[in-house]
């Protein structure tokens, strides 16, 4: 974090939840970064020269001006575990999730290009160059697997343009301007056709998953679970345990999570009942015991679901044409392509409107709220005078422009996108880390981990929470 913030040439205010691991790392953040002010005087003071750390710029906005100094929010995870759980349904979460993406790279099969041959996996890094993801990355399935015709529709109508610009009645008049003109986008057109072909296969292998699964199932139960009573929660998660119900085991498993941290009211004999149900398919149920024994020794906050992404040119074209034909004949080759083979057998889920608890944390804590989930949040101002244990810390008022929130404990992507989103209609700038992106797959095996601990007496009062 330190290195970050040096890096970023920003000196900033620190929120953090008290009595945390939290609050570990920003006490010690807010140490190290005065120690560097005090014993690197001024130039250690340039090292955060953009923060208005003294100088002509601090004098004109005022001392501590939150105009010129952005707010940290360090969270720990178990501040909202349902969405390290949930199904997702966005198209970078669903990588990240279903196909295992990991530092944007992942692995998909696609078709052999023997005739008849088994699939082969092929890998394919991800990023923020890459036009399609940036566009999409934050879309719900539905609305990729209509992108990428498109961008094959497209891409097929700038080839036609390119076969026939320059030409004329006279072929030789045309040759020079024409081949020029090809030669001057065939870079552009190559790796247009390389970003199609590869999320062209990265939608046909979540397409895929969610058919095998039947995700889109999971996905619409759980995210309906905060507005539903208990009995229908429970009638459709009995639905979803039965053993004719696609899904795997821990997909099963993280639906059975969600409604236990989501419907703190449920009874002992209406859980036991899912849980005997889940066991007898051969799950482990050591996760939930865990989450039972954490919600036993603190209030676990549960997110908040309430309502509010010429010849020459021709032949330079044909070649690229060829190239890029058998992609297209492939993509068509599903039946009536991949929006109308792929949503054949996928619900047309209408996702109702949530925002995070994140979000609601970094809304209390930008505009300086009184009262609410953030009240008894400790606040830290390494600019500040050193006070004594207990000394009131004097407070910037004005509400925060730009903001950084790290989740110790691991951070997923639909925390990310939505914390984006939230940040962009409310017009701030906000950047979202944690100490690792977590994939629910991984983050379940990390919570049965903990419960056989506790099964095997390893637990009481010394278990180590979720941070």
């Amino acid at each position: 974090l330190l290195s970050v913030l040096v890096t970023m040439r920003v000196l900033p205010v620190i929120r953090c939840p008290p009595n945390d691991a939290a609050q570990m790392v920003a006490e010690r953040l807010e140490e190290r970064i005065r120690e560097l002010l005090n014993r690197g005087g001024a130039t250690a003071a340039e090292l955060f020269s953009s923060a208005a750390v003294g100088g002509a710029r601090a004098a004109t906005d005022g001392p501590g001006a939150a105009s010129q100094r952005p707010l940290l929010c360090i969270l720990d995870r178990d501040v909202d575990l349902v969405t390290m759980l949930n199904h997702t349904w966005t198209y970078q979460a669903m990588a990240h999730d279903v196909l295992g993406m990991r530092l944007n790279r992942l692995t998909v099969p696609v078709e052999s290009d023997e005739s008849g041959g088994p699939p082969k996996s092929k890998s394919y890094d991800v990023d923020e160059g890459d036009s399609f993801w940036s566009a999409h990355a934050s879309d719900e399935l539905p609305e990729v697997l209509q992108a990428v015709p498109k961008a094959i529709e497209e891409f097929e109508k700038k080839r036609a343009e390119m076969g026939t610009s320059g030409q004329s009645e006279d072929p030789n008049q045309a040759l020079a301007p024409g081949l020029a003109a090809a030669i001057n986008a065939l870079p552009e057109m190559t790796e247009k056709k390389r970003i199609i072909d590869m999320h062209t296969n990265i939608a046909h292998a979540l397409v895929a998953e969610v058919k095998a699964r039947e995700l889109d199932r999971y996905y619409e139960v759980e995210d309906q679970l905060p507005s539903q009573s208990i009995g229908t929660s429970v009638q459709n998660l009995e639905q979803l345990l039965d053993a004719s119900q696609k899904g795997t085991v821990v997909d099963k498993l993280r639906a059975l999570m969600v409604l236990v941290l989501t419907k703190n009211s449920i009874t002992q004999e209406q859980l036991q009942r899912l849980i005997d149900a889940f066991e007898n398919m051969g799950g482990d149920a050591a996760g939930i015991r865990y989450l039972q024994f954490a919600a036993s020794i603190r209030s676990m906050a549960v997110p908040s679901m309430s309502s509010t992404a010429g010849a020459g040119a021709g032949a330079a074209g044909s070649g690229l044409g060829g190239a890029f034909g058998n992609l297209a004949d492939r993509f068509m080759a599903t039946g009536e392509g991949l929006l109308a083979a792929g949503m054949s057998g996928i619900k047309n889920i209408v996702a109702s409107k949530k925002e995070l608890v994140i979000c609601q944390i970094m809304e209390s804590l930008m505009e300086q709220k009184q009262g609410g989930i953030t009240d008894n949040y400790l606040y830290l101002d390494p600019k500040a005078p050193a006070m004594g244990r207990g000394a009131e810390v004097p407070r910037i008022r004005a509400p925060f422009r730009k903001a950084f929130t790290f989740v110790v404990g691991g951070g997923n992507y639909v925390e990310l996108q939505s914390l984006q989103e939230w940040a962009q209609n409310s017009g701030r700038q906000v950047v979202y880390g944690s100490t690792d992106m977590v994939a629910p797959v991984q983050f379940v095996d990390e919570l049965n981990h903990l419960g056989q601990g506790l099964n095997q007496g390893q637990g009481g009062a010394g278990m180590p929470d979720l941070s």
